[in-house]
């Protein structure tokens, strides 16, 4: 574990600081702007590897898949709690169990993200449709305890850790031939969309 840990690490950091840089500082922004960003992250931080050649380097290694989903998870987390953390600091926001539970968080639609580009429905659509889902629950009072990104409710903390070791075991037992390779260009142009209005919207409305 320790080996592919290391190997993911160090990958990524060679590979891609200034991505890893942005996606830091994007993860500083507020409320749900922060969120939307944090969801995006989680969802392409191992799928987008799924969905590429590079899987298939990465399946050459003599670790097992458990590992490989595992590792992927503690870098993209280790990078959104960093952020958090000092988002935290400076804001002088003492409140440990909301940086905690964050995490459930972030495994949730790391999971989500896994799953759905497992199935062929490509890792960052369906996380997206179900944050925007998650925006009404939390603008309603009764239900807003039950939010994902919120992660106030007992039971969505359990089916949170569920989501995220089912997708670790059916992608482990998963032929990896089956993950989206190659996505309709016109969905992902019309994601890419959907993902920049709703930007727009956020700033247009801290802004104002």
């Amino acid at each position: 574990m320790y080996r592919t840990l290391r190997f993911v690490f160090e990958k990524e950091l060679r590979q891609k600081p200034y991505i890893i840089i942005i996606i830091s500082a994007l993860l500083f922004l507020p409320g749900d702007l922060g969120n939307l960003f944090a969801v995006i992250f989680a969802s392409t931080i191992l799928t987008r590897e799924l969905e590429t050649k590079n899987y298939a380097l990465i399946s050459t290694l003599p670790v097992s898949k458990y590992e490989i989903y595992l590792s992927y998870y503690i870098f993209g987390a280790s990078i959104f709690l960093l952020s958090k953390g000092i988002y935290f600091g400076i804001t002088k926001n003492n409140d440990l169990k909301t940086l905690m539970l964050s995490l459930l968080f972030f495994a949730f639609f790391y999971g989500l993200s896994v799953l759905s580009s497992i199935k062929g429905l490509g890792g960052i659509y369906v996380p997206i449709v179900i944050w925007v889902i998650d925006l009404f629950l939390k603008s309603n009072s009764v239900i807003s305890d039950y939010s994902v990104v919120m992660q106030k409710n007992i039971f969505i903390n359990i089916i949170s850790v569920f989501l995220f070791f089912a997708s670790m075991f059916i992608f482990h037992f998963t032929d990896s031939s089956n993950y989206t390779r190659s996505k309709n260009k016109i969905f992902t142009l019309l994601g890419i969309g959907i993902i920049l209005i709703i930007v727009a919207w956020f700033l247009f409305n801290t802004l104002k």
